[in-house]
């Protein structure tokens, strides 16, 4: 899947400068979905677009799907139980679920498996 990195070592991928900067990408379209919650048609041109410029890359809605457990992971371990609690998990299930929906919509992605 990331192919441009095949080659480093995983001891070097956490400094390495072009992972850095998809890892920042990544982190600014999350943001981009929930400074848009509010303004749906903005909101569904943003998830449109990650689909779309993930087309070419072969990337498929299984790998969206793994991003958001990977992200109610990050925020459970980042937060606590406290504020990650059984009921904002949920939310961000929800919320992820219909985010992805929409970007697997703009992939073309009708197995959303594989």
């Amino acid at each position: 899947m990331f192919k441009d990195f095949a080659d480093v070592p995983i001891a070097e991928l956490g400094s390495n400068k072009k992972l850095l900067g998809h890892a920042l990408s990544v982190m600014y379209a999350l943001n981009s979905i929930v400074d848009n919650l509010n303004d749906v048609e903005s909101l569904i041109q943003v998830l449109q677009k990650t689909g779309e410029s993930h087309q070419p890359r072969k990337i498929s809605g299984y790998h969206f799907q793994n991003l958001a457990v990977v992200v109610i992971n990050l925020l459970k371990e980042a937060l606590g139980p406290s504020l990650m609690d059984a009921t904002a998990e949920e939310a961000w299930r929800k919320t992820l679920e219909v985010a992805n929906s929409i970007i697997i919509q703009a992939l073309g992605d009708t197995n959303k498996e594989t």
